[in-house]
């Protein structure tokens, strides 16, 4: 019938322009994709580098500051690392995550202690890095840079940071427990009770 010839029309048009639009797409895919990829690259090989002009170009074009390597690193990682403390700098007013991970746990404090770079981790301390992070194989910066024989100042700096956020985590009454504060108050308490008596 003439209403069913025009209905197969309509239909064998819409398929054929439907497979025009996804072969299309199934050809730019790769190159769509290759370019962000290759975006992201560029701004971990400028972050590495310590190319401050480059990172800034990047970033100003919208490049995402936490974005991943293959290697699963953020741009953060491999500045750190590479001890380039401009552009960590850089990065981290960008928006960067001072404790990302990367694929095997690690954060860039991880990174920049089994380096030793002594004023990195410092800094990245100063920022909020956290020293407790433990990565996939259960080590905190210090184990790493202790494994590494990184710097001895790297190693104690990262364990009396950690023992910083531990006291910070305590209350009140625990922290004045720990430190013997109560005995000496409530011992005080106890001797001027007897004596005015």
């Amino acid at each position: 019938t003439p209403l069913n010839n025009v209905f197969i029309t309509k239909l064998a048009m819409l398929l054929k322009r439907f497979f025009i639009v996804f072969i299309s797409l199934l050809l730019l895919a790769p190159w769509i994709f290759q370019r962000t990829a290759s975006a992201a690259t560029d701004l971990h090989v400028a972050a590495k580098q310590g190319n401050v002009k480059k990172v800034k170009k990047l970033l100003a074009q919208g490049m995402d500051v936490n974005s991943l390597s293959a290697s699963g690193h953020t741009p953060l990682h491999l500045s750190a690392g590479w001890d380039k403390r401009r552009v960590t700098k850089l990065l981290l007013i960008n928006g960067a995550k001072v404790n990302a991970r990367n694929s095997s746990g690690r954060t860039p404090l991880h990174l920049s202690a089994g380096r030793g770079h002594l004023k990195m981790v410092k800094f990245l301390l100063s920022r909020g890095a956290n020293p407790e992070i433990r990565d996939r194989s259960d080590r905190t910066p210090a184990d790493i840079a202790r494994q590494y024989n990184a710097n001895d100042e790297v190693v104690d700096l990262l364990e009396s940071a950690s023992k910083k956020n531990e006291a910070k985590e305590m209350g009140f009454f625990e922290s004045i427990h720990e430190s013997g504060i109560a005995y000496v108050v409530f011992g005080s308490i106890g001797v001027l009770w007897l004596a005015l008596e």
